[in-house]
C-alpha cells in the first residue's frame, strides 16, 4: 500500500511540475512575441523617421541649390546684359525698378511676385514644388544726394558711384506634400544711374574721346568751364545702366505651407 501511495505521490509531483513548465514556456512566448511587436513598432518609428529626414534633406538641398543658382546669376553681371537675354539678373534689375512697389505685407499682390518652376522632365514627385518669392524694401541712404554741385573733376566719380537704393529679398520654397522648406536670401542692390551734367543752365556731356566737355552731345560744340567753377548734376533715377548685389544675410525655415 504504501509503494502505492508513493507512486501517485510521484506522478502528482510530476504533472504539477509539468504544469509549471508549460505555464513558464507560455510566460517566455507570450514575453517574446511582446519583444518582438516592440521592436517591430520601434523599427516602424526609425523607419518613419528616417523617411521624414529625407524628405527633409530633399527640400532643404533642392531649396538651397536652387537659391544658389539665382545668387550666382545675381553677381553674374554689374552692368545691364544687352536687351533679350532673358537673365535672372536683368529681370531682377527691372523688378526692383518697375511696377511692383516696396514690400507692404497688408498687399502682398502688389507688392510681392510669385513664380512657381516647372518641374525638368524626370523629376519625381517626392522632390516637391518650388516656388520663387521676390519683394524690395526702400533702403535708400539717407546721405545720398541725387542732384547738386560739383567741380568737373568729380564728375567721374559721380557717374560711376553706386547708390542703396533697395534691400531685395528672394525667396526658394520647396513644398513636399504638407510640408515645406523656405530657404531666404537678401540683398543689397547697390545701383548706377545715369547721370546729367550742366553749367550755367546749359546740359553738358563729358566725350571721353577728346577729354572736353560738349554742349547737348558728344558732337556738340566744346564747352569751356572757367576755373573754380561749379557744375550742377542729377542722378537720373529712372534709367539705370546697371548694379550690382551685396549680401545682406540669408535665413532658413522648415515649416508647413500655413506657416505651422
Amino acid at each position: 500500500m504504501d509503494s502505492k501511495k508513493e507512486m501517485l505521490l510521484q506522478k502528482k509531483k510530476i504533472k504539477g511540475k509539468e504544469g509549471s513548465s508549460l505555464a513558464i514556456v507560455i510566460c517566455v512566448s507570450a514575453l517574446f512575441l511582446a519583444f518582438a511587436l516592440a521592436l517591430v513598432s520601434v523599427a516602424n518609428l526609425l523607419l518613419s523617421g528616417a523617411n521624414q529626414r529625407l524628405d527633409q534633406e530633399r527640400r532643404y538641398q533642392l531649396a538651397k541649390s536652387f537659391a544658389q543658382v539665382l545668387d550666382q546669376e545675381l553677381k553674374k553681371y554689374d552692368t545691364m546684359p544687352p536687351p533679350g537675354g532673358n537673365t535672372f539678373y536683368e529681370y531682377a534689375c527691372k523688378f526692383l525698378e518697375g511696377q511692383y512697389g516696396t514690400y507692404d505685407p497688408d498687399h502682398p499682390e502688389a507688392t510681392v511676385f510669385h513664380y512657381t518652376a516647372a518641374k525638368p522632365a524626370g523629376m519625381e514627385e517626392a522632390y516637391g514644388n518650388v516656388k520663387v518669392a521676390l519683394y524690395k524694401e526702400g533702403a535708400q541712404e539717407e546721405d545720398a544726394e541725387l542732384a547738386g554741385e560739383i567741380l568737373p573733376e568729380q564728375a567721374e566719380t559721380i557717374r560711376k558711384n553706386k547708390l542703396l537704393r533697395y534691400l531685395f529679398t528672394m525667396e526658394v520654397t520647396v513644398s513636399v506634400q504638407d510640408q515645406s522648406y523656405c530657404y531666404r536670401k537678401e540683398y543689397r542692390q547697390m545701383a548706377v544711374y545715369q547721370v546729367d551734367f550742366s553749367h550755367n543752365g546749359t546740359r553738358i556731356i563729358w566725350n571721353d574721346a577728346d577729354s572736353q566737355w560738349h554742349e547737348l552731345s558728344l558732337s556738340g560744340a566744346v564747352h569751356v568751364i572757367p576755373p573754380g567753377e561749379m557744375i550742377h548734376y542729377e542722378y537720373q533715377t529712372d534709367e539705370m545702366t546697371g548694379c550690382s548685389f551685396q549680401d545682406a544675410g540669408q535665413y532658413e525655415t522648415e515649416a508647413s505651407p500655413e506657416g505651422g
